[in-house]
């Protein structure tokens, strides 16, 4: 299946293009995990949907922020931008995962003390952080991960 989704040289594409494109697909996952998450928060489940979808896609925005600092940060520790294209991948990718989700305990902790969002009933928590965010940041950045070594890897000359 890896093969498949390596495109062939005639169809590279420049460092800045795969940089929008791993953008985008991260801003995509991202808004669906958003929205597929939404009835385990209060204002989706009183029936505050459509108010709700902004506040994912803003969410989704932000996001994709974090996964950069988190990336940023990974790559100042290992002194390499291009550490998911390496071997000795496992342990920044740990770090990459680390990052993001210690920001998002604290940010959804923080969020919770001020009321800018509350849990549904329906929404599993530990330590009063929610399961599906905390979830997201482990399965998101690896699937991402797993993304720019699948696609990008023929490229890694290039980057």
């Amino acid at each position: 299946m890896a093969r498949l989704l390596r495109l062939p040289i005639s169809m590279q594409l420049p460092r800045s293009a795969w940089i929008v494109l791993t953008i985008l697909v991260a801003f995509a996952v991202n808004a669906a995990w958003e929205l597929a998450q939404a009835p385990l928060f209060v204002l989706a489940a009183h029936g505050f949907f459509a108010l709700h979808v902004w506040a994912c896609l803003f969410g989704a925005a932000c996001d994709v922020v974090l996964l950069a600092l988190s990336y940023l940060a990974t790559a100042a520790t290992v002194r390499s931008l291009r550490w998911p294209l390496r071997p000795g991948y496992p342990l920044p990718a740990v770090l990459f995962v680390s990052i993001g989700l210690v920001a998002t305990v604290a940010m959804e902790r923080w969020a919770q003390s001020y009321g800018l969002w509350s849990y549904a009933t329906t929404m599993p928590t530990v330590a009063g952080v929610g399961v599906a965010p905390a979830a997201q940041w482990v399965i998101i950045p690896l699937l991402l991960l797993w993304f720019v070594r699948r696609v990008g890897i023929s490229y890694a000359s290039r980057l």
